[in-house]
């Protein structure tokens, strides 16, 4: 799952977002040098990616864009889950998207110092272009994917790519519902936190 995605799981307890956000730039056992409610968050991202990855349902959306973007399918996935989310946003939080992202911004500019140099670079450009609020638009949806591969060498076809999400909104939320279910499900034994959650995508599923 993406940025957004991971946030959300953790919104309940500000020290696992920030764990959340900062993941990706903690290697190995390093998670062990910050506060321990922050490793909390780091080890919970990871254990998101873990079950995400050999997840059914996320595995099948993965496979529809093969044929946009090949090997780099995944994160092609990972971007439609956050896709669905941000546009179903209402039905899985209070607080609007425009403001959980400023809820974001203040926790992670308010925790700066403790963020790994990589973070620090990218923080700037997250906060100014408010990114979170950009995966419910499919038109900057594509300017991301063409980003990707300029940026990034993500090589694939961003057209083909929103075209097979268009057409395939309705499963790729379905999917994302179950891939969030089976996640949740594994964190609670750890993670109080996220059972409000994991109740709210049960009564959506029925």
């Amino acid at each position: 799952m993406n940025y957004l995605a991971h946030l959300y799981i953790g919104h309940e307890d500000e020290d696992l977002m920030i764990g959340n956000f900062i993941a990706d730039f903690v290697k190995g056992s390093k998670y062990k040098e910050y506060p321990s409610e922050i490793s909390r968050g780091i080890l919970m991202h990871r254990q998101i990616d873990f079950v995400t990855d050999r997840n059914k349902e996320y595995r099948e959306v993965k496979k529809l864009f093969v044929e946009s973007h090949g090997r780099y399918s995944g994160i092609i996935a990972d971007m439609a889950y956050d896709y669905v989310l941000a546009k179903h946003w209402k039905e899985f939080c209070e607080l609007s998207l425009f403001d959980f992202q400023k809820k974001i911004n203040t926790i992670l500019l308010q925790n700066f110092s403790i963020i790994p140099l990589k973070g620090k670079v990218m923080l700037p450009f997250f906060v100014r272009n408010k990114w979170l609020t950009l995966y419910k638009d499919l038109n900057t949806l594509k300017n991301v994917f063409v980003g990707l591969g300029k940026y990034r060498g993500v090589k694939g076809d961003p057209d083909r790519a929103i075209e097979i999400l268009e057409s395939s909104e309705n499963k790729v939320f379905s999917n994302f519902l179950n891939t969030l279910l089976a996640v949740l499900t594994k964190l609670k034994t750890n993670y109080h936190e996220v059972n409000n959650i994991k109740n709210n995508v049960i009564k959506m599923i029925r």
